[in-house]
């Protein structure tokens, strides 16, 4: 059996988030550009949490928010949009959705929104596909 314990994410973690990034989309590992979003998430420390065993370096898991508003302009988010841009144009509504949601979360960030909770993102991501199906209007 295995303690896991939790941590705030540090410059040490570098490597292993990176792996988890590059390993959680498989094939597509030029998407983005994992180093940027890595040094990102380690570099703020008071958002987010990583997953250890007690006593091993290697990051199990981690969660973190990225402040949009800070990275916007960063490679690695346009990156990020420019993927689900390419791969919503051959899958179905649920691609569609995440797109908007997307997009909205860089439009929020540019117009002074900063991080978003998960709870406010979802609600306005609800209204908006509710609206959308109403009206007819597509992506």
């Amino acid at each position: 059996m295995f303690d896991f314990n939790f941590y705030d994410p540090a410059p040490i973690d570098f490597h292993s988030v990176k792996r988890l990034l590059v390993d959680y989309i498989p094939g597509e590992s030029d998407a983005f550009d994992s180093s940027k979003m890595s040094d990102a998430i380690v570099a703020q420390p008071e958002v987010g949490t990583t997953v250890k065993v007690p006593g091993d370096d290697d990051v199990y898991s981690f969660a973190t928010v990225l402040d949009l508003q800070e990275n916007c302009k960063d490679r690695f988010v346009q990156q990020i949009l420019h993927f689900i841009r390419k791969k919503s144009l051959t899958a179905g509504k649920s691609a569609r959705l995440l797109l908007r949601t997307a997009e909205k979360f860089l439009r929020l960030a540019s117009a002074g929104g900063g991080a978003l909770s998960a709870s406010a993102s979802a609600k306005s991501v609800g209204s908006d596909s509710e609206s959308d199906e109403d009206s007819g209007a597509s992506s």
